[in-house]
This record gives C-alpha cells, structure tokens and sequence, in this order.
C-alpha cells in the first residue's frame, strides 16, 4: 500500500507512558499496543494496521492467538476503523500525524535528489551575505557621523582647537586627514541600535530616571549575552543614535 518506509518512527515515551488508557492495561497489554504502533511504521500496510486478529496478533508478538484474543479488547479499543479501498484497518490519529511529517520531509528530499542534491554553500552566496552588512554598514555610518559630530559641536563651548600634524613643518597646522574606519566598526553599530533605541525609549517612559552610564551599561550586558561584539566607542555611538532618533 505505502512504499515509504521510514528509517526512524517519531516516539515520545513521556506521552505513551502518560496516558491514562495504557496505565489501565496489564504489561501483557502494554507490550501488545506498543508493539502494533510500532508495527504500524514497517506493516505491509503502513500506516495503518489491517483489521483482522490472524494478523495481529502475529503483529502484536503474542505467542498465539488466543493469547492476543484473551487480552485485545483495551489494545483495540487504542485505535479506530478506516475503510479504504473496501478493506478495513485500524488507525491511529497520532501515529498519522507523524507519518505525514515525516513523508512530508522526504518528499523534499527525493525532489532535492532529482535537482542533483542540495545546493552548496558557495563562496558566492557567503560574498553575498557579505556584500549585504558592509551595504547596511556604509548608510549607518553616515548616520552615527552625523549624530556624533552634531552632539559634539552642540556640546563644544569654545573654539575648535587645531590638532597639531607631526608630519607638518611648524608642528600646528591642523590635521585634517580622518583616520579610515574598518567596516566592521560600523556593523557592530548598527546591531547595537536597535536594541540601544529599545533601553533608551524604556528609560524615558520611566520618566528618565535611568542615567547615560545605565544605558551603556544594559546595552552591553545585552550585548555579551547575545555574543555580539563590541566596545565603548560602539556602544557610545550605537546610544547616541537612539537617542537622536528618539527625539
């Protein structure tokens, strides 16, 4: 009837062990009925059991008919009736379930066999993933410029001092050369801020009694915890775009 046949049956003891019916039955019972779903998954005519005691009890592993007779009535009484094809089986609505998860899965895997096997991780699709973060990375460091230089220049009382060039001849001509930013700085921003907009926005509906070095200090609690990396200059930057955005 069914020509999947499984190399593993789903089974929960916890649940089988669990249930009320099979603690009524005697061990002679409770090996019968473990047995039958069992049997159910490897049977001619899996998923079902067929409905007929000269079978079942050979299924059931008892050692003669009269003995699977003297005790079916409870272990019979586990499954329900199904006609197909004009025959009668026992069914299982739990051991159905199962078998259609797992005929499910290997129905993708005769489909992914007949395409030639999964496709492979190449080193394209890694580049692209790639390609993805430093895209993201280069818009958020635009913005945590901007919203760094813009709180500092708000927060500057007096004139910018120029910062003296090593390389120049007089030793005071400022130097305007900014240093080069990797990527990956940028991308740890942006991973911090949504969750550093998070803390701040719950900082203010508490009426702003969390101080900036509360803030910094949960962003990188919930940073360690999700194996994120980062470092003051991140986090500081990550919490002042929440906060410019929050406004």
């Amino acid at each position: 009837m069914a020509k999947l046949k499984p190399l593993y049956q789903p089974w929960n003891e916890t649940a089988f062990s669990a249930d009320p019916f099979v603690h009524r039955m005697t061990c002679a019972q409770r090996w019968m009925y473990r047995q039958l779903c069992q049997q159910a998954w490897i049977c001619d005519t899996r998923p079902l059991l067929p409905d007929d005691d000269d079978d079942l009890w050979v299924l059931a592993g008892c050692e003669s008919k009269e003995q699977w007779l003297a005790a079916m009535r409870p272990v019979r009484s586990m499954f329900t009736i199904k006609e197909k094809s004009g025959k009668k089986f026992l069914f299982r609505r739990k051991l159905g379930k199962d078998w259609e998860k797992v005929s499910a899965i290997y129905k993708v895997r005769r489909e992914n066999g007949r395409l030639g096997g999964r496709p492979p991780k190449t080193k394209d699709l890694y580049e692209t993933k790639r390609n993805q973060e430093l895209t993201r990375a280069k818009a958020i460091e635009v913005e945590v410029e901007v919203e760094v230089e813009s709180k500092e220049s708000k927060s500057t009382t007096g004139p910018h001092k120029a910062r003296p060039n090593p390389d120049a001849p007089c030793g005071n001509v400022e130097n305007t050369t900014k240093p080069t930013k990797e990527p990956s700085e940028y991308v740890a921003v942006s991973r911090l801020i949504p969750e550093a907009m998070r803390i701040v926005s719950n900082a203010k509906a508490m009426g702003n009694t969390s101080t900036s070095a509360d803030v910094r200090e949960e962003l990188k609690i919930w940073a360690a915890r999700n194996g994120l990396a980062y470092d003051s200059d991140s986090v500081s930057k990550a919490i002042t775009v929440a906060e410019g955005r929050s406004k």
